[in-house]
């Protein structure tokens, strides 16, 4: 790990994600089509946290993990504060 991803964590794995509409922490959570109920964990941007939740199968968003970590690795940290406090993701 360089100095820079240690001062710069939220930069660390995201460099690849330009693009917010294919980031997978800023997708709405869609729980999917089918008759299957698997256990998922999507990332709630306005709490800030990983959620289960039943996913049905099939289709859906991006916003949907396998495990917990998976979603925290993923979306934890996925924010910017500007001068005045505010977030924003990125």
């Amino acid at each position: 790990m360089t100095i820079f991803q240690l001062l710069f964590p939220i930069v660390r794995d995201k460099t690849s994600r330009i693009n917010l509409g294919n980031d997978p922490c800023t997708q709405a959570l869609e729980q999917g089509q089918g008759s299957y109920s698997l256990q998922r964990w999507y990332w709630n941007a306005a709490s800030q946290q990983c959620i289960s939740f039943a996913y049905r199968g099939l289709k859906g968003t991006q916003n949907n993990f396998l495990t917990q970590q998976d979603c925290e690795r993923t979306c934890h940290g996925n924010q910017l504060f500007n001068l005045y406090g505010y977030t924003s993701s990125i």
